[in-house]
């Protein structure tokens, strides 16, 4: 049925989560062509336009939403993030409060009032925003990453870095998960003769930060191979002689020794 326009709204979304937003916002186009009235495919073309950087076009499209659907807190919500993006911070936070005066458990809207309190200095509020935003949606996760990055910083490390986890489950995804075709390394395969391929996930700067634990991994006696950016691998390897360091991103018969894996974000967990 090509005159669907749920079905091209849906193909969008899918696209949208894709990070593939050229094809997303020609779907989200082609739905309204369909039915111009629906708010729902006019609110993920603001999304999809806003991914792209045209903060203009998508506050034109969450506004256009308002006007007609005054009582749609998504579009409050989302307006808010793409106003407080321009550095319009007060306007920002009056939208966020106006989506949660609408639906108080608006996970998106608490999340997004959050991180502008967290910008603010005011981390115990955000902390309790990002807490009833990811109860009333525990699938919200951009939500759940940012309370375990505050939890971090208050010291709930059990916790926080629990739901640190959650950036593989965003959209889009602040890190990339890796498939792999061995298990992951958990808390029940400490001082088993397990061989744990190390991989990475961001930049040079997470990197570094969280290979300070790798020395505390060593001294538990598990072998690993590290994989690293070519620009880090001869400091770990003058630094560390005896680590087997591979480079990033090229395929190692190294890991193919390995019987674990983890991500080298993920060894805080441990």
């Amino acid at each position: 049925d090509p005159t669907s326009w749920e079905v091209w709204n849906n193909l969008g979304i899918a696209y949208h989560e894709r990070n593939r937003d050229d094809e997303a916002i020609a779907c989200y186009r082609r739905a309204l062509e369909l039915k111009a009235d629906f708010h729902h495919a006019l609110n993920n073309l603001g999304n999809a336009l806003a991914s792209k950087g045209d903060a203009a076009g998508a506050i034109d499209c969450y506004r256009k939403v308002i006007e007609a659907f005054p009582e749609q807190p998504d579009a409050y919500s989302n307006l808010g993030v793409a106003l407080y993006e321009r550095g319009e911070v007060e306007e920002a936070q009056a939208c966020y409060r106006r989506a949660l005066s609408l639906d108080p458990g608006h996970a998106d809207a608490l999340g997004n009032l959050g991180y502008l309190l967290q910008e603010q200095g005011r981390l115990d509020e955000a902390i309790a925003c990002y807490a009833a935003g990811f109860e009333a949606n525990p699938k919200a996760a951009r939500v759940g990453y940012n309370l375990g990055l505050g939890l971090i910083v208050r010291g709930q490390f059990e916790r926080g870095w629990r739901l640190h986890e959650l950036r593989f489950e965003t959209v889009p995804p602040i890190a990339l998960a890796r498939r792999m075709p061995i298990p992951k390394f958990t808390d029940s395969d400490w001082g088993t003769p397990h061989r744990i391929a190390i991989w990475v996930e961001q930049g040079v700067g997470d990197q570094l930060l969280y290979s300070t634990l790798l020395p505390a991994l060593a001294a538990r006696g598990q072998s690993f191979v590290l994989e690293a950016d070519r620009r880090l691998m001869p400091a770990f390897r003058r630094a560390h002689p005896d680590w087997e360091v591979i480079p990033a991103g090229e395929p190692s018969p190294a890991f193919a020794s390995c019987t674990r894996h983890i991500a080298v974000g993920s060894l805080p967990l441990l």
